[in-house]
C-alpha cells in the first residue's frame, strides 16, 4: 500500500479532514477569561491596513459540558469587536464564530481558553499589593524573590503564637463516669466505717514508718560515748578483754 499511486493522496485528505480550517489573516482573535466570564476580542484589518467594519458575527461556545452557549459579538470600536459568555466551570472553552460582511465577506474564525480547576491558578502574575497587604496584617514580611542570602526563612521575630481552644469533653466525660459510680456506691453499698477507720490508720501507720526520721539523743550519746571511753582505758590497764567487749556492748545497745 506503501507504493501505491494513492497513497500519498489519502494522507493528505486525511490531514485536511482533521486540520483545523484555514482563518483569514485579516482577522485577529483573543479569548480570555475572567471573573467567570469569557471574552473574544477581534481586530480585523486588510492587506491595506484598513479597518473592516459593520461585520456582522454569529456563532457558539462549546464548554466543559459538551453544550453549546450563545455568544453576542458587537463592534466597540473601529475593526474591533467584542464579545462574552459564562466560563465559570473549570474546563476547555472552544469558540467557533462565523462572519459576514456587506462586501461579500464570509469565513469562519475558531479560537479557545481553558479554565483551571482553582481560582488561585488563573492568575498567571503574582499579586505584590495583596502580598504587603497580608504582611501588613499580620505582622508578616515580604521575602525579596531569589535573595536566599537575606531570606532568614527560620525567624521568628514578630510572629506572635497562635492559640486555639481545645475541647475538654475527653477530660471531663471519664471524671463525669468515675463520680457517677462514687455516687451509686455511696447510695447502694452498707459502708463499715469502723473497718474502713482502722484500715485507714493501719495503712497511716506502715507510710509513716518509712517516711519518718528516727530521732537520736545526742546528750545521751555523747555521755554513753564518754563513759565507754572511760571504761576502755580502764579495761587496757587492767588488761580484761571481757570487760572490753562488756564495755562496747553497753555503748551499741544505748546508742540504739
Amino acid at each position: 500500500m506503501v507504493g501505491s499511486s494513492g497513497f500519498s493522496k489519502f494522507w493528505a485528505q486525511q490531514v485536511r479532514a482533521v486540520a483545523r480550517p484555514a482563518m483569514s489573516t485579516d482577522f485577529t482573535v483573543q479569548t480570555s477569561q475572567e471573573g467567570g466570564r469569557g471574552k473574544v476580542m477581534i481586530e480585523a484589518i486588510n492587506r491595506d491596513n484598513a479597518f473592516l467594519n459593520f461585520l456582522k458575527f454569529g456563532g457558539k461556545v462549546l464548554g466543559p459540558d459538551g453544550q453549546g452557549i450563545d455568544v453576542k459579538v458587537v463592534q466597540t470600536g473601529p475593526g474591533t469587536y467584542e464579545g462574552e459568555f459564562a466560563a465559570k466551570d473549570p474546563g476547555n472553552y472552544v469558540v467557533a464564530l462565523n462572519y459576514s460582511g456587506g462586501k461579500g465577506e464570509k469565513g469562519t474564525l475558531t479560537s479557545g481558553v481553558a479554565v483551571n480547576q482553582s481560582p488561585e491558578l488563573r492568575d498567571l502574575q503574582s499579586n505584590e499589593g495583596a502580598l504587603r497587604q497580608i504582611a501588613d496584617r499580620t505582622g508578616g514580611r515580604v521575602l525579596t524573590p531569589f535573595d536566599t542570602a537575606s531570606a532568614d526563612l527560620f525567624s521568628r521575630v514578630g510572629v506572635v503564637p497562635s492559640e486555639s481552644p481545645l475541647p475538654i469533653w475527653d477530660l471531663l466525660v471519664p471524671i463525669l463516669l468515675g463520680m457517677i459510680l462514687l455516687d451509686v456506691a455511696a447510695r447502694r453499698i452498707a459502708w463499715d466505717w469502723a473497718s474502713i477507720q482502722r484500715m485507714l490508720a493501719t495503712a497511716k501507720g506502715t507510710v509513716e514508718s518509712y517516711t519518718q526520721v528516727r530521732k537520736v539523743e545526742n546528750t545521751q550519746t555523747m555521755e554513753a560515748l564518754k563513759n565507754t571511753r572511760t571504761q576502755v582505758g580502764e579495761t587496757r590497764s587492767s588488761g580484761s578483754p571481757r570487760i572490753l567487749r562488756d564495755s562496747c556492748l553497753s555503748f551499741i545497745s544505748s546508742s540504739v
